[in-house]
C-alpha cells in the first residue's frame, strides 16, 4: 500500500496539471485502482500532452504496471510454494512406502 501511495503521489505531482485523471491525489488513487483492475492504461486526456510530459506519462504507466505485475506474481508464487511445502511435508510423514498392499 505504501508503494501504491508513492506511485499515486508521483503521478499527481508530475502529471496532475496536464492529465485530468491525476488532477488531485484522491482522483489519482481512484485512477490507479481502475488501472489495477485493467479498466484503462491510456488516460483519455493524455492525447493533449506532448513531448517530455507524454514520455513521463508512459514511464509512469509502465512502472505502475510493472510493479503490479511483480506484486501479483509474488502473491501467486507464495501460494504455490506454500502448497508445495504442505504436500512435501505430507509425503515425508507417509510411512507406508514399501507396503505391498
Amino acid at each position: 500500500s505504501m508503494l501504491f501511495m508513492t506511485l499515486g503521489f508521483m503521478a499527481h505531482w508530475m502529471l496532475g496539471t496536464h492529465i485530468e485523471e491525476f488532477q488531485s491525489f484522491s482522483v489519482t488513487l481512484a485512477s490507479q485502482a481502475r488501472m489495477l483492475f485493467g479498466e484503462f492504461i491510456y488516460a483519455s486526456s493524455a492525447d493533449e500532452i506532448e513531448g517530455v510530459m507524454l514520455l513521463m506519462y508512459w514511464l509512469y504507466a509502465f512502472t505502475f504496471m510493472l510493479v503490479v505485475f511483480f506484486t501479483l506474481l509474488n502473491f501467486f508464487l507464495a501460494i504455490i510454494v506454500d502448497s508445495f511445502a504442505a504436500v512435501k511435508k505430507d509425503e515425508q510423514d507417509n510411512l507406508t512406502e514399501h507396503d505391498f498392499l
